[in-house]
Order: C-alpha cells, then structure tokens, then sequence
C-alpha cells in the first residue's frame, strides 16, 4: 500500500500484487465491522463508529472498486483475475456463517468451510499471487492465455485448456486451490534456484 499507485498500475507486478491483497483485505475489515456493529479495530474507532455505517459500507465499496480500477489499467490480467477471485470466496465465508449463527447448525465441516473462506482464501491468494509476480509462472500463465485464444480461433471454437489463464484450468479439473498454491510456490522456488544458479555460473 505504500507503493505509489501510479507505479503500481504501470506494472510492476509484486507491488501491484501485494497492492491489491491489501486494498481486499482492508474493504473485508471495514465490512465486518459494519455487519458486527464493531466500534473499535485495532485499539481505534472503527470507520463505521467514526462516520456511521452507510458511510462505511461506502468505502469499503469505493476501495474494492478502486481496486479494481488499478488492477485493469495495470494490464496484469492474470493476477488481476487470480486476486479478485478472492472476494467472492470472502462473501460466501460470511454469509456461510450467518446462516450457521441463524440456524445454530455450526458443524465441524461448515466451521472449516467458513475460515477457509474468510482467512485462508485471501491468504492463500497473496501466497500464489506472490509466486505469480516473479516472473517464471507470469510466462506459463500468459502464454497459457495465448495458446488458448489462438487455438481457440483457428480451431473455430475448441479449446486447449478448460479455462485461461492456466490456474483457472486446475480449478475447473477440481484440485482444490490449497494444492495449486503449494504447487505454484514450488514453482517459483525451483525458478528462483536456476535464476541464482545462473548467476553464480557467470
């Protein structure tokens, strides 16, 4: 967040990585505390005890679609999509728990259900948004996007991957995203490896 947006948006990648987790993660926050009727964050009045609720629920708006905004004008398609994934699987997660709280029918599953998608989702996606910002998975991905679209034309209508960019099609194959994110940061280590092993062979 501290980066200049500008610079960000201009596109490098793991400021705008790290840039846009952040600005999901600070919308979620001013949201909850809204629908908890939260009057403090942090050991600080919250947004919604500082300027009533409407006004909060506002800028929580106005961030996630700033967020947006960035992300688009930044061209980074591919982790711009991989990010903001992320806020659905955020919204379910609470209206999940609503439901369980209504009911009083919270059981072992729907607890797991409910921080995967309200924690573990949004940390998981700064993990492998980070693996794709560095370089060698940026390549797979927009090369993945290429071969689909390209053969998706001159095929008249057949496709190469279930869906582009490339993690989009270990989605759809239904692994579940905790082992594609280990999968990724694999990945990039091993990227980062024959990068530094190059460097030390010249």
């Amino acid at each position: 967040m501290n980066s200049p947006v500008a610079e960000a948006a201009k596109g490098r990648r793991v400021h705008l990585a790290a840039m846009l987790v952040e600005m999901i993660h600070v919308a979620s926050l001013i949201h909850d505390d809204v629908i908890d009727e939260a009057d403090m964050r942090r050991g600080k009045p919250s947004a919604n005890a500082r300027w009533q609720s409407h006004k909060a629920v506002i800028l929580g708006d106005y961030i996630l679609a700033k967020n947006m905004n960035i992300g688009l004008q930044s061209g980074q398609f591919d982790l711009v999509t991989h990010v903001c994934g992320s806020m659905a699987a955020l919204c379910e997660g609470e209206v999940l728990q609503d439901e369980c709280a209504a009911n009083s029918t919270m059981t072992r599953q729907a607890y797991l259900d409910i921080i995967y998608k309200k924690t573990a989702s949004l940390l998981g996606v700064s993990a492998s948004a980070g693996a794709l910002a560095v370089g060698g998975l940026f390549v797979a991905e927009t090369l993945s996007v290429i071969l689909q679209v390209s053969y998706f034309k001159a095929s008249g209508g057949k496709r190469i991957f279930r869906m582009a960019p490339l993690h989009h099609h270990y989605e759809m194959k239904g692994i579940p995203e905790s082992k594609i994110i280990i999968r990724f940061w694999i990945i990039s280590v091993m990227l980062g490896l024959i990068a530094l092993s190059a460097l030390k062979l010249r």
